[in-house]
């Protein structure tokens, strides 16, 4: 019947949410694990990410530009978790005809320097920084909720690099994700948060 049709979708959906979240969480308290530094070409990385999200970025037309991407010291599955999260985000947070991710590099004497920027619905100044913490997340209606976890686990990443990570945005102007890694990487023994 069309009431347990729409039952039947409110479970669906509030299942697919407490997945998204278990997930999440999992993958975020995985991060206290020893975790195995080593040379990352983030070309590579993000080669690898834009192959796991194909199908999104074929479905919305998605344009990304990329330069050149160094070899860096870390670990390359987080490191993908850090691309994956920002570009993914900069797509499903996008009412545009076309998405567009723009991937830029650059570095100073002492810092690698990664531009991650979007032309999507942009985040309000009162919650650039909340958008780091667990479970918030942009309250938009029409976009499939995930579980708030996505920017928490890549600033914890970027901590764990003693690395950095901003944010510049505007609303409906899109955001730029900076994030900056010491070239000379001592990594903390203990991410615990």
């Amino acid at each position: 019947s069309e009431k347990a049709t729409k039952f039947l979708t409110i479970v669906e959906r509030n299942t697919k949410q407490m997945h998204a979240l278990i997930n999440g969480i999992l993958e975020y308290s995985r991060l206290d694990e020893n975790i195995a530094i080593e040379s990352v070409d983030l070309n590579e990385t993000v080669t690898q990410v834009l192959a796991f999200l194909e199908n999104t970025i074929n479905d919305r037309d998605v344009s990304i530009t990329i330069n050149n991407l160094p070899v860096i010291k870390a670990n390359g599955i987080q490191m993908f978790q850090v691309f994956k999260n920002i570009i993914e985000n900069g797509i499903k947070y996008n009412k545009t005809k076309q998405p567009k991710i723009d991937i830029c590099y650059s570095s100073t004497k002492h810092e690698h320097v990664i531009e991650i920027s979007d032309n999507g619905i942009g985040i309000p100044k009162d919650y650039q920084v909340q958008v780091f913490e667990m479970f918030k997340q942009l309250k938009v209606s029409d976009v499939n909720k995930g579980a708030g976890l996505g920017l928490s686990i890549v600033k914890k990443i970027v901590d764990s690099l003693e690395g950095d990570i901003s944010l510049e945005s505007e609303q409906e102007k899109g955001s730029k994700f900076i994030i900056k890694i010491p070239i000379q990487l001592m990594v903390k023994k203990d991410i615990h948060s």
